[in-house]
């Protein structure tokens, strides 16, 4: 780990260094902090952990330039800790000119899943030492999270990344992990308890769909920072422990959004946010509300190909749909077959479709969020893998 600081800054950068995939190859972490490390609240904030999702990049890239401008004056008074590159073993998987960034090649493995459950340890660890303190309780909480993070000893490269990124964020107060779908709009992630309380953040980022749920399946890079509060609270009822951390997934629009303007864009809304949060000390006008789907994630109907062949949409995402609406059409592209028309199975909002305009029999080619509840399959994700 090397660590640098100006005199006049507070910015430090950490280098972070994995396990080569071969002999004269190495890949790095960059962590980028601002202000006292000590300091409350703290947020973290990272970039493409699906590698192939581009647009948080450049929106980090904007934002560092703010917070440097910010950290001249003096004005980080919280911690902020920035990962411009979440991912770089997925930013080098290329195969016969495709860029595969989602999963991890080796291994097949998705690069946002099957992060640490510390909560079985957490229950040892605990027993016995929770107090009537909340504040204090939180505070144990965080630095056995850590000190359960610090005993592992991960041995391959993906591994030593899901440490170095999880021990970045684990006791933060804030956290925001930045991706993208396919062609969509912007649209959020987040569990139930941190509703209403994410509300200025999605005005900030003028923000039209939220998605709720405690546990989405697969323990992804969100959800084991935020999960343990509320499982803990569930396990110790008699000891006061407040959500140490409000975790959020934020999609930034589509794959082909990468645009200075947008970029700019969020970096402000994102650097807002932190200034209305108390983590930088300035001035800036409060957002205006914005009209918000807060739907649950279990309402999402995933609409799928029932055959293969060409695709074509009759909606737009950002579309609100009546169940019923037409969907998309599939041209199975046999001989005498007929075009078959998908119909939305719900009235809801059209968030994301696929870019791709050839699918094969099965694969989800558009997402609704919609209101209600719909049923799930036993020991089914709620996310698409």
């Amino acid at each position: 780990m090397i660590s640098t600081k100006t005199q006049a800054s507070t910015k430090t950068q950490e280098s972070v260094e994995l396990p080569g995939g071969a002999p004269g190859t190495r890949q790095k972490l960059r962590f980028i902090h601002y202000g006292d490390e000590q300091a409350r609240p703290k947020i973290y904030i990272q970039a493409a952990l699906h590698a192939d999702e581009i647009p948080g990049l450049l929106v980090l890239h904007e934002l560092e330039k703010l917070l440097d401008a910010a950290d001249a004056r003096g004005d980080i008074s919280g911690h902020i800790v920035l990962t411009p590159v979440a991912n770089p073993i997925g930013l080098g998987q290329f195969h016969l000119g495709t860029f595969q960034g989602r999963f991890h090649a080796a291994n097949g493995v998705n690069f946002n899943r099957d992060y640490p459950d510390l909560v079985p340890q957490l229950l040892t660890a605990l027993e016995g030492k929770l107090g009537d303190d909340g504040e204090e309780n939180v505070r144990l909480i965080r630095s056995e999270c850590l000190r359960i993070l610090s005993h592992q000893s991960p041995l391959s490269a993906i591994d030593c990344m899901r440490n170095a990124l999880f021990s970045r964020a684990i006791d933060a107060d804030l956290v925001f992990d930045l991706h993208c779908d396919d062609e969509a709009i912007m649209h959020l992630y987040t569990t139930p308890s941190a509703w209403p309380d994410t509300r200025d953040l999605v005005d900030y980022l003028d923000c039209p769909l939220v998605m709720l749920a405690d546990i989405s399946g697969g323990n992804p890079f969100d959800e084991a920072c935020s999960a343990i509060w509320s499982q803990l609270a569930d396990a110790f009822p008699h000891h006061p422990a407040p959500a140490g951390c409000q975790a959020n997934t934020i999609e930034l629009r589509g794959r082909a959004d990468v645009d200075e303007t947008l970029a700019k864009q969020d970096a402000k809304a994102l650097y807002a946010f932190m200034v209305g949060r108390g983590i930088i000390d300035e001035k800036l006008p409060e957002p205006q509300r914005v009209e918000t789907a807060v739907h649950p994630l279990e309402g999402v109907a995933r609409i799928h190909a029932p055959c293969t062949g060409a695709v074509t949409f009759q909606a737009l995402p950002g579309q609100w749909l009546e169940k019923g609406d037409a969907v998309a059409t599939v041209y199975p592209l046999e001989d005498s077959a007929s075009p078959i028309m998908i119909e939305s199975p719900i009235a809801g909002l059209l968030y994301s479709r696929r870019v791709d305009r050839y699918a094969h029999a099965g694969l989800k080619i558009c997402s609704i969020s919609g209101a209600d509840v719909l049923p799930v399959g036993p020991g089914k994700s709620l996310l698409t893998d």
